[in-house]
């Protein structure tokens, strides 16, 4: 995994479940916590994006200030666009239906001993402007994600997905 961000807490890892299994993790900026299967790079030095010309999915533009999704039962979500976000109460459990589902205005978050499911999934992030930070992904206590990207299609083997607009813009600022 290659996270662009120069911030010194570019990947913040807290809490002792907290784990991210990957084959090489590199950071521009530093990381934070332990939590890692292999040790992590920081300051890494900037590469071509081997995706540059991999458009954003496309989305529904958000009316008004969408207030997120909220789940506090188990649930299945169908892809698409999630004005305000995801936000999944503390022990529930979720599963997404194959295809790509995009954060405007808000962040995936994963409240204490909730689990995420799903098979053949892509989860991009986006801001249409009206908020000062991107949409970003938080698992907290105890939590669980388990996906897999999609086998084939535009966005194959490709889970998670920032707006190339909005790290361009976070790298200008």
């Amino acid at each position: 995994m290659l996270f662009r961000s120069v911030s010194n807490t570019g990947i913040t890892q807290s809490g002792g479940t907290s784990y991210m299994t990957a084959a090489t993790v590199r950071v521009g900026g530093g990381h934070t916590g332990t939590g890692y299967s292999v040790p992590v790079r920081d300051n890494a030095s900037k590469i071509a994006d081997p995706y540059s010309s991999l458009k954003f999915p496309d989305y529904n533009a958000c009316k008004g200030n969408g207030q997120g999704t909220m789940i506090k039962k188990d649930t299945t979500l169908s892809p698409g666009t999630y004005c305000g976000g995801i936000t999944v109460q503390s022990s529930a459990n979720v599963t997404l239906l194959p295809g790509v589902y995009v954060m405007v205005n808000g962040s995936f978050t994963v409240h204490g001993n909730s689990n995420v499911t799903g098979d053949q999934v892509m989860i991009g992030f986006t801001s249409d402007g009206s908020q000062p930070w991107p949409a970003s992904l938080n698992l907290l206590g105890n939590s669980t994600m388990t996906v897999t990207s999609p086998v084939s299609g535009t966005y194959a083997n490709i889970q998670f997905m920032g707006d190339p607009a909005q790290v361009i813009r976070s790298e200008e600022h």
